[in-house]
């Protein structure tokens, strides 16, 4: 999972030095971004032994976290010393990131082929913990400081894992598949109920379609729809 700043910076908003002295016009264009709708894109490629790709949807904008139910394909084929994984995760302006959901494969922190359940942070130092083995067909990953008391606490399927002291807004929230080898196969489901919550605290709804994702190897699909409808990951 260290790779992800690296590999997840494909959607990058710049803004013109003109612009930023206009003081209106600036206040505007943050005001239309904040109102976007999530986009469902795809990361980079695995052609490269080792590389890891990504195919997520994100929502950008201030936050103090959020939650979301995550569908449990434990089945699907993993080569061997390779992984995926399915997470919700908040990260910051500066790249740091907090992150739970959970892996099959050789991936820190689990690194085993059964699926597992996990969580992962980046907030100056990298900590991580295996947790239980997945069990059902769903899970929830919440991770958030809905009361405003900057700890950022990460519950898998309701229970408490993990706090991390945290005094910044998260600056996106994403969601989706991680896969380190063209060959493994994330197949079937989708994520759904997908909520931020403001930086007042409060809960606010992605938006009423759920995230799909279904089998289709040997591509990712880049889909920019309002607000989107279809989200498929497989090996490239």
């Amino acid at each position: 999972m260290i790779m992800k700043n690296k590999k997840m910076t494909s959607t990058t908003i710049k803004t013109n030095s003109k612009l930023l002295a206009i003081p209106v016009i600036a206040v505007l264009l943050t005001v239309f971004i904040a109102s976007m709708p999530p986009d469902a894109f795809a990361g980079t490629t695995c052609d490269v032994p080792d590389n890891h790709c990504y195919a997520y949807v994100r929502k950008t904008i201030s936050n103090r976290g959020g939650y979301g139910t995550i569908d449990i394909n434990a089945a699907n084929s993993v080569q061997s010393g390779y992984a995926i994984a399915n997470p919700i995760w908040i990260g910051f302006s500066n790249n740091e990131w907090i992150e739970g959901g959970w892996q099959k494969g050789n991936i820190s922190p689990c690194s085993n082929t059964t699926a597992k359940f996990y969580w992962y942070e980046t907030l100056g130092t990298t900590s991580s913990a295996c947790l239980e083995t997945t069990s059902g067909a769903t899970m929830t990953v919440k991770i958030d400081d809905s009361d405003l008391n900057n700890i950022y606490a990460v519950y898998i399927n309701g229970v408490w894992k993990k706090s991390f002291t945290e005094t910044r807004d998260a600056a996106r929230m994403t969601t989706g598949g991680e896969s380190t080898h063209q060959s493994n196969v994330l197949t079937g489901g989708e994520d759904s109920g997908l909520v931020y919550y403001t930086t007042s605290g409060v809960a606010t709804s992605w938006g009423s379609a759920n995230l799909s994702y279904s089998s289709h190897m040997h591509s990712y699909t880049d889909t920019r729809t309002s607000p989107y409808n279809d989200y498929q990951y497989g090996g490239p």
